[in-house]
């Protein structure tokens, strides 16, 4: 549940001023990304899926952002579920093992993401 607080809506181009401060303090704490300069907002709008970015305002402030990266886990034995996804430009990340009991058997499952194109 969301704090009565703050507010989430989608991201519009004039919040890239504070998206891209909130991205650098990220990079600055070492916790939060792999980058290590932050990118272009020119970069990160073609890396991003359109209509699948928010941002949380608390008193009329940006204080934190978010993107959608889409992803499912599947039971392994469900090979036309698979397929369907990996029709539909999803790919394998891999397979965890024994990841949860259904009827006291151990099940592993794919996981299978779906990322913008670059």
């Amino acid at each position: 549940m969301v704090p009565t607080d703050v507010t989430v809506r989608a991201m519009t181009a004039e919040d890239w001023p504070a998206v891209r401060r909130i991205y650098a303090e990220g990079i600055a704490s070492g916790l939060a990304t792999f980058e290590t300069s932050v990118p272009s907002s020119a970069s990160l709008d073609a890396k991003w899926l359109p209509n699948h970015r928010w941002v949380a305002e608390i008193d009329g402030e940006v204080a934190g952002w978010t993107t959608l990266t889409l992803q499912t886990a599947i039971f392994t034995e469900n090979h036309a579920s698979i397929a369907l996804y990996l029709g539909a430009g999803y790919r394998t990340v891999g397979v965890r093992e024994r990841i949860a009991k259904r009827d006291d058997t151990w099940h592993d499952t794919v996981l299978i993401e779906r990322r913008a194109a670059p």
